[in-house]
């Protein structure tokens, strides 16, 4: 118990004699005391996960992977779930019609991970994350370099500077290889 006493209550012996009588306490609350200190995740799981992210993502990223595969995953990303209901973002709306025709799939594989979703919902939007590394992009086949024509050679050899000139001939080559790689 601390005992108070201020000067304007002196002068006042009635309402000093008030004061006292109700005795002001005041208590202090202490830590308590931690042989070691706390670690890192166990504060930032008392702080609350994900605290300054709009809102957090409704299981780990390496789950949808795993149940859509590289490719899906690559162009989307769930959102949220409530009530059973999944919410993913995707980059196009072709792939939201790919995958609600495929939902069912989509949804079979997410229970037998223990996520608890019974139905699919699309938001086409632009993607708010980055490429992820280590996912497998499509091989695209490379051209042969094609044999340039007598006028794209004259014309290529009035470029004085040799770096500018081998450069322009290489990227003439390539195109006409493109060209004829896909029927041009």
């Amino acid at each position: 118990m601390i005992r108070v006493q201020l000067p304007f209550f002196d002068s006042l012996p009635f309402l000093a004699d008030q004061f006292r009588a109700e005795r002001l306490r005041v208590t202090f609350k202490r830590r308590s005391s931690q042989a070691f200190p706390s670690r890192v995740d166990t504060i930032l799981k008392s702080a609350g996960q994900h605290r300054l992210a709009p809102k957090p993502p409704p299981f780990a990223a390496s789950v949808w992977l795993d149940a859509v595969g590289p490719l899906i995953a690559n162009r989307s990303e769930p959102l949220s779930l409530q009530r059973g209901e999944l919410l993913v973002r995707v980059n196009s709306s072709v792939w939201a019609s790919e995958l609600s025709m495929h939902s069912s799939v989509v949804i079979a594989r997410l229970v037998e991970r223990r996520i608890e979703v019974s139905r699919l919902r699309f938001r086409v939007a632009p993607p708010a994350f980055a490429r992820r590394p280590g996912l497998p992009t499509i091989p695209r086949p490379v051209p042969e370099r094609v044999q340039l024509d007598r006028s794209v050679m004259q014309s290529l050899a009035r470029v004085t500077d040799d770096g500018l000139r081998e450069t322009l001939t290489d990227a003439a080559a390539m195109n006409l290889g493109w060209q004829r790689l896909q029927g041009k």
